[in-house]
This record gives structure tokens, sequence and C-alpha cells, in this order.
């Protein structure tokens, strides 16, 4: 199992989840999506970047017949994993989404004309490590 969390999420997002799965007997794989968590932005941030990551992943860890569990973002993330880098697909059993958008920028709803182009410019990330 690879779960990835959602838009200005971390890893931590799959606490609860991951114990159960684990108990369970799965292999889970976690991780915090490019410029979220503990992961730095870098070559920078952008739908084709962290699709790339995703096969990254995959690779890293040997992943075979695996399913990926994406939240939110990482669901959006996850479809264009799988339809720009076939060797995504090849690595995996399922694909599980939920709570998936994909930004619909065009539609001319203002949330969604500022919230797509955030993380690509880095903003929140900067905010997010803003000391308290």
């Amino acid at each position: 199992m690879v779960l990835a969390h959602g838009y200005g999420a971390s890893l931590l997002e799959w606490n609860l989840v991951q114990a159960a799965l684990v108990a369970s007997g799965h292999r889970v794989i976690v991780f915090d999506q490019r410029g979220h968590g503990g992961s730095t932005p870098g070559d920078g941030i952008g739908s084709d970047p962290m699709a790339q990551d995703y096969l990254a992943v995959l690779e890293h860890f040997e992943a075979r017949d695996a399913v990926l569990v994406r939240h939110s973002v990482g669901g959006f993330l996850a479809l264009r994993a799988v339809l720009d880098h076939p060797a995504v697909a090849r690595r995996l059993r399922g694909l599980v989404l939920f709570a998936i958008r994909a930004g619909r920028i065009y539609d001319g709803a203002p949330h969604n004309r500022l919230q797509v182009p955030l993380p690509e410019m880095g903003i929140l990330q900067r905010l997010a490590r803003i000391p308290r």
C-alpha cells in the first residue's frame, strides 16, 4: 500500500490508517509530497514533477502489485502519474481515489483560480515554515 496525503497535509495524515494496515499484515509506504511536511520543493512544484515523484517512490521501494491510495490532490497526481508514466501503472494492482479534485481552474470559480497555483508558486510552503 502506498498512501499519498492531500493538499497542505503531510504523511501524518495517514497515521491511524497506516497503523491499522500494518497491523493487518500489509506493507505500507507513506511519504511527504513535494513541498509538504518534511520534504522540499526540489526542482519545482507542479503536477508533472509531483507525478514523477510517484514513480520514484514506487521504484525506490521496489513496489510491485501496489495499491495506491490517494486523497485530495494526491488523487489528481496519481491519475497524472498513471496516464503520463506507464511505468507507474505497471507497478500497480489497484488505485483508490477519494475526495479528489483536479482544480478546474478554468471554470471561473475564484477559489480554484487561487488554490491551484499556490503550491506551484511555493507560497504555502514558505508560509508553513514560518517559525511561530
